[in-house]
């Protein structure tokens, strides 16, 4: 009974995953109260088996006779000659067998589900909406995105942070909808945020005014407590975490990161830049750019902190050549670029409105580490005749989701694997509603 025990506790994990079917579950189920069933015969069946065919055996100079004497599992059990094999040897194969089919109908289960562990959110005028990857719908709180905004997952998928009641509180969701404030003011207004890698801790821009100033502030998630707040130039529009999640990357009319660790605040350019990360956390690539933070680019450089300059790596020529700069490429959106969650992948997108007739292009890139990012050799290259406003990696980091107007506005997401595009849902906007400024924020699948 205690073998059986054991392995209820065992199975109980495969019932209880989302990727089995009930179907599979209650098979399972069956198989092992057969397994059951089966152990109690066997015990019965041997407990009822006439003494004197009990063979006898001595232990510690005793000799035994009667079976009811006998403890379960003693050798004289295992020999009974109404069982061939041994009681515990049938149960075992029962057993295993259960086992075996439980992970085959778990294993075949999971193989038919998207590979995204979590759906992708986004809001429209009708609330928040989040779908998987396959099209499947996943039950999620609305709200009205005029007082409630920027949903953005957790790296883990557990939670998703949002700035709600209007921008003045930061708040945590999960699907299910439990609730979590970390902050709430009256003077100050919630703007962009960013999750550490391990998702334990959250940046956020807070802004007060008029005239409007901007202080970042750290909160650590698990205790709902404020970590650190620093003083950063501007309001910033671009937050991201470094990879090391030691610093925060903040851009607006200047570039500056601020070191969580040490709390210095340097500076990464003193001018409208759309940057990012480079792998190792050492240095920061960026975008120069005449209208912040990422429209009409005028050239890409890298900023180490070793250097006392930036080295550029193209000018705007260069770029032109590239697609990424140029009379007909649209002047934003706010973000051109999404780096995947390793660090390791960048896609960059150019949008156009050519003749009339929109058009955008993706390039991807694997990131070196400890080397420069050549633009001119793109690991992949996919083209869609739509807008793309957005672009986000998806957690398997084979995929993107977009943001895409042709004209209508839908969510669509491409495998890189294939090249091909699905569209997901179509999204409703109110007519004032600026789309080039919610852009990435109004999407989220990865951090």
């Amino acid at each position: 009974m205690g073998l059986l025990g054991g392995v209820i506790p065992l199975s109980a994990p495969l019932l209880l995953q989302e990727e089995v079917s009930l179907a599979v579950g209650l098979a399972l189920v069956g198989i092992l109260f057969l397994a059951l069933a089966a152990y109690l015969v066997i015990m019965l069946s041997v407990e009822n088996y006439p003494a004197q065919s009990t063979p006898a055996f001595k232990a510690a100079g005793t000799t035994v006779l009667n079976n009811r004497a006998l403890a379960l599992g003693s050798s004289a059990l295992l020999r009974a000659p109404a069982i061939r094999g041994g009681i515990t040897d049938v149960l075992n194969r029962v057993v295993k067998l259960a086992i075996l089919i439980a992970l085959c109908a778990s294993s075949s289960g999971r193989a038919q589900q998207a590979p995204a562990p979590w759906p992708i959110l986004y809001f429209d005028a009708e609330g928040l909406h989040a779908v998987y990857p396959d099209g499947r719908r996943a039950k999620a709180p609305g709200w009205d995105f005029r007082v409630a905004s920027f949903p953005t997952w957790s790296p883990t998928g557990l939670w998703f942070a949002y700035a709600g009641n209007e921008a003045t509180t930061l708040e945590l969701m999960n699907l299910s909808g439990e609730r979590r404030k970390l902050f709430a003011s009256n003077q100050e207004f919630v703007g962009q945020f960013s999750w550490s890698p391990d998702g334990k801790l959250l940046a956020a821009v807070l802004v007060r005014g008029p005239p409007p100033t901007a202080s970042l502030a750290v909160f650590e998630v698990g205790p709902g407590r404020l970590a650190g707040r620093y003083r950063v130039p501007g309001v910033p529009s671009i937050v991201e975490w470094s990879h090391d999640g030691h610093k925060v990357l903040l851009a607006a009319d200047t570039a500056v990161f601020v070191d969580a660790l040490t709390s210095v605040v340097d500076t990464v350019a003193a001018e409208p830049v759309c940057p990012f990360w480079a792998p190792g956390s050492d240095a920061v690539y960026y975008f120069a750019a005449k209208h912040p933070p990422c429209g009409d680019l005028t050239g890409f450089l890298v900023r180490r902190p070793d250097l006392p300059q930036p080295t550029r790596l193209l000018d705007r020529d260069q770029l032109s050549v590239l697609g990424l700069a140029g009379e007909d490429v649209l002047a934003g959106p706010m973000h051109l670029l999404a780096v995947s969650p390793s660090g390791t992948k960048l896609a960059i997108w150019a949008s156009t409105t050519s003749a009339g007739r929109p058009a955008s292009t993706i390039r991807v890139y694997d990131l070196p580490e400890g080397s420069s990012l050549a633009l001119d050799k793109p690991a992949g290259v996919f083209r869609t005749d739509a807008l793309i406003y957005a672009l986000q990696w998806g957690p398997d980091e084979v995929s993107l989701a977009g943001l895409t107007a042709s004209p209508e506005m839908e969510l669509r997401i491409i495998e890189l694997r294939t090249g091909t595009w699905k569209t997901l849902a179509k999204l409703k906007y109110a007519p004032d509603l600026d789309i080039m400024y919610l852009g990435r924020t109004s999407m989220s699948w990865t951090r």
